[in-house]
Parts: structure tokens; C-alpha cells; sequence
């Protein structure tokens, strides 16, 4: 009962925080355009910048979020069933165990579900440094799951000017309302399953991208 009765509090808070902020869209068109027309893609935000990110869906019906059967999972999970997105459970950790040798949550069923969704033809979303860090690094999962399927990357952000950054260890940023808010695209990035450069660069690739447009997004809600 607790459980529900916060989903619902933070969900009508998310949406009053959207409802009440000046947005400013950055590239949003692509990414519109995209799921308009009904074309796979992997959306990749970090998950210090997940709570803004369930309003962006056009067509929330097609969009499949990926969440880790980690302890806050659950709680994610209802909220963003709230917004009509659909949810794949299980680690952002492909492998089978950590180096401590306990077992992931799910990841490898997870992978397989994400790519029947992608070949079905609806879109995924991902935080590549999540469930639980480091903050702000991408983990293979992502890129797996891009040259695997051949769907395009779109690493989106958002900033807000009325906002808590906390000090947890994805320095999540709750914003607040009436702020002046941006939303930033960046461009998608494509792995082909013959592609020369190595899953470890195409890392660095995604995760430079989703730096550089969440730092513009902060520079920007300075500026407007």
C-alpha cells in the first residue's frame, strides 16, 4: 500500500514538474521523427537525469524501459508504468555473476527481451550507467544490444534552473517547479554488427555524447 501510494505521489509529481517548467527542446525533432514513424531505437540517458525522461514518448505504448530487478527496480518500475510505458526487468550487467560471484538480476534475459522488442519494432530505453554505477559510465550492455539489432543510439538529457542535484552516487537531479527547463538531443549513433571499432570505443563514444549534451543542457538553462 505504501509502495503504491508513492508511485502515484511521484508520478503526479513528475508530471506536474513537466506541466509547470518553460521547456526548451534541443533536436527533439529527430528523436519525434524517429518514433513517428515507427523506427526502432535505443534511448540512452544517464540515470542521474531519469526522472523528466517518461514525458518524452510520443507513443509511450511503443517505447520498453530497461529496469534492474535491483532493490529501487520495483518502485521505478510502477512509475513508469504510470506513463503507459511498457518495462523489461533485469541488470544492465550482462554477465552471468560479479566478480564476487553472486548472479546478476536478470541481465541476460533481459538482453533477449530487449532485442525480441527491438525486432518487433518498437523502441527500448536505457541508462547505461545504471542500476547501481559508477555514475556517468556506460557498461557494455548498450552497445551489445545496438550492434546485435542494428537500432540507433539517441543519448538524450534534460536541466532544469529549480532543481536539487543530490548526493547520491548518480547525482540524481530532481527538479522542481516553474523552472526553466531544456531537453537535449544528441545525435544517433549507429553500430553495425561488422563494425571495425571495438564495443570498448563505441562505449566511449556513447558516453562522451551523453556528457557533452547533459553539460550543454546545464549551460543552457543558465542562459534562456
Amino acid at each position: 500500500m505504501l509502495l503504491s501510494t508513492g508511485c502515484y505521489i511521484l508520478y503526479f509529481y513528475i508530471r506536474l514538474v513537466y506541466s509547470t517548467s518553460r521547456w526548451t527542446k534541443i533536436n527533439h525533432h529527430k528523436l519525434d521523427k524517429a518514433l513517428r514513424n515507427k523506427q526502432p531505437i535505443i534511448l540512452a540517458f544517464w540515470h542521474g537525469r531519469l526522472s523528466m525522461m517518461p514525458n518524452f514518448a510520443p507513443f509511450p505504448e511503443e517505447v520498453s524501459v530497461m529496469i534492474s530487478r535491483h532493490g529501487d527496480g520495483e518502485f521505478i518500475a510502477r512509475i513508469i508504468k504510470n506513463f503507459g510505458l511498457r518495462v523489461i526487468r533485469g541488470s544492465t550487467n550482462r554477465k552471468s555473476s560479479d566478480k564476487k560471484g553472486k548472479k546478476n538480476r536478470g541481465g541476460s534475459s533481459a538482453i533477449r527481451e530487449a532485442l525480441a522488442v527491438i525486432k518487433a519494432g518498437s523502441s527500448i530505453a536505457i541508462t547505461p550507467d545504471g542500476p547501481r554505477g559508477p555514475g556517468m559510465k556506460v557498461n557494455s550492455t548498450i552497445a551489445d544490444i545496438a550492434r546485435l539489432s542494428g537500432a540507433p543510439i539517441f543519448p538524450v538529457s534534460f536541466s532544469s534552473s529549480l532543481a536539487i542535484n543530490l548526493k547520491s552516487w548518480d547525482r540524481f537531479l530532481l527538479p522542481l517547479p516553474f523552472g526553466k527547463a531544456v531537453f537535449n538531443v544528441g545525435e544517433p549513433i549507429i553500430i553495425s554488427e561488422g563494425e571495425q571499432l571495438s564495443i570498448e570505443k563505441y562505449k566511449q563514444i556513447i558516453e562522451d555524447s551523453l556528457n557533452k549534451i547533459t553539460q550543454e543542457a546545464d549551460s543552457l538553462v543558465k542562459k534562456i
